[in-house]
């Protein structure tokens, strides 16, 4: 058995289940609750932009997002 450390909050994952209880994002393991963070958190910069994003912006935000999520 494989044991997973969440790479934001640095705390192990218990029962480590892929898609479940934890998951994977550019080579970085996050738990669910550091994963639903994350989304808050990009949802939150790119809702004052809504009608005029693209995805392009979204995945530049995610990535900004995540790495500082996991420094």
């Amino acid at each position: 058995m494989t044991s997973i450390m969440c790479d934001s909050c640095k705390k192990p994952v218990p029962d480590a289940l892929r898609g479940e209880t934890y998951y994977t994002l550019l080579n970085r393991d996050l738990c669910a609750a550091c994963f639903k963070d994350l989304h808050l958190a990009v949802q939150e910069v790119m809702e004052p932009r809504r009608p005029q994003y693209s995805f392009t912006d979204y995945r530049k935000e995610f990535v900004a997002t995540l790495n500082k999520f996991c420094k």
